[in-house]
């Protein structure tokens, strides 16, 4: 709305430094400024390519770097095996073991699959969002080193669920879908949170 009357001749880099400040003054967060920022820079690069413009004017304009609020401290491992013997199910507690010994995202570990658990490595190439299976937040794919531990932990979980095949979810919701924004919320609220406060 605030840019939508204008011409795209009438994009100058001033118009785009103001209209940056204004989004701060309204109260709007660093982090979504500079996307705001980086979408409208991409609209314009195809603007030049299309002739339309002659240059990009978000390109000069200086975006503020988006400093992290508070240092992430993982769990030392004996805080996460306390976790982990709190929660009800082995699934839950092998979950917790591949987001704290893997390092995975939430979404990349309910997105893997039983064929991305290789001898010594996880390949995390998609993410579950909305109940969807997509590509990672990065977009790219990555191989993670499995600990022996968590190794052994998938191993049993596998026998306990029949062996289900390569192309089966290894974290499926309780119908067999990749989990949901409800299922990931009420798993947060009903088993996660009580027993991160019996840990």
């Amino acid at each position: 709305p605030r840019l939508g009357d204008l011409q795209l001749r009438q994009l100058t880099p001033g118009v785009v430094d103001e209209f940056q400040s204004e989004l701060r003054a309204a109260g709007v967060g660093e982090p979504t400024i500079r996307k705001t920022l980086a979408l409208l820079q991409a609209v314009c690069r195809e603007a030049v390519t299309w002739g339309r413009l002659t240059s990009n004017p978000v390109k000069p304009v200086r975006k503020r770097a988006v400093v992290r609020q508070r240092a992430v401290r993982p769990l030392l491992p004996t805080a996460v095996e306390r976790l982990r013997r709190e929660l009800p199910t082995d699934r839950d507690a092998v979950l917790v073991s591949m987001l704290a010994y893997a390092g995975l995202r939430p979404g990349e570990a309910l997105g893997l699959r039983w064929g991305d658990i290789g001898e010594r490595t996880i390949l995390v190439e998609r993410a579950v969002s909305y109940g969807e299976v997509k590509s990672t937040k990065t977009r790219a794919s990555r191989s993670v080193r499995i600990l022996a531990p968590l190794k052994q932990d998938l191993a049993e979980l596998r026998m306990k669920n029949g062996r289900p095949g390569d192309g089966e979810l290894v974290f499926p919701a309780h119908d067999g879908r990749p989990w949901d924004r409800d299922d990931w919320k009420n798993w947060r609220s009903r088993v996660f949170d009580p027993a991160v406060d019996r840990a």
